[in-house]
């Protein structure tokens, strides 16, 4: 495992392999996967753009977040399908709030159901929790924001179109069931 950086005011992030910090973050390397020396890449989210939410407060929460820069929800609590309705109206009825959502802290998230985050063109990054074990047909269907999703390894279905659609050229998931 890679070690975890810190830095006065920023939360880390991750590990990548370029300076833009896109694509697929590093957890590991793999001994002799490499020949010569590599350069690895911290991602740093200032601490002052970090807001920890209850998963009932989520919704009204968004109406009321900055515009113009990402807001990063670290989501902690019970969460139901109910409120993940809840969430996804809300982001469709405020598309000018750019959104990323940490659901590892959350309690009762087994799936992302059927369309669950569909048309949410503002959600930018998603971190699902290990307790995810499916993610439903067209369950990001037109996030054309999306630049990341954490598919945790618990994960072992993947529904049709679950992400149709994203809009961005280039853009990989990786999944190893």
């Amino acid at each position: 495992a890679l070690v975890r950086a810190t830095k006065i005011g920023f939360e880390f992030n991750g590990w990548y392999m370029n300076k833009s910090c896109a694509g697929e973050q590093l957890t590991k390397l793999d001994k002799g996967l490499y020949t010569q020396d590599i350069k690895l890449y911290a991602k740093w989210i200032p601490t002052d753009c970090i807001r920890n939410v209850v998963a009932v407060e989520i919704a009204d929460m968004i109406k009321n977040l900055p515009d113009g820069k990402v807001n990063y929800l670290k989501v902690e609590g019970a969460i139901t399908d109910e409120i993940i309705t809840q969430i996804k109206k809300a982001l469709i009825n405020n598309p000018s709030k750019m959104v990323s959502f940490d659901f590892t802290c959350v309690e009762g998230l087994t799936q992302i159901g059927y369309c669950a985050f569909a048309s949410c063109r503002n959600l930018v990054n998603v971190k699902l929790p290990d307790t995810v074990t499916s993610i439903g047909r067209g369950a990001f269907y037109l996030c054309i924001s999306l630049g990341s999703i954490d598919i945790p390894d618990t994960v072992t279905v993947i529904g049709n179109k679950a992400f149709g659609d994203i809009g961005v050229d280039g853009k990989v998931f990786i999944w190893n069931p």
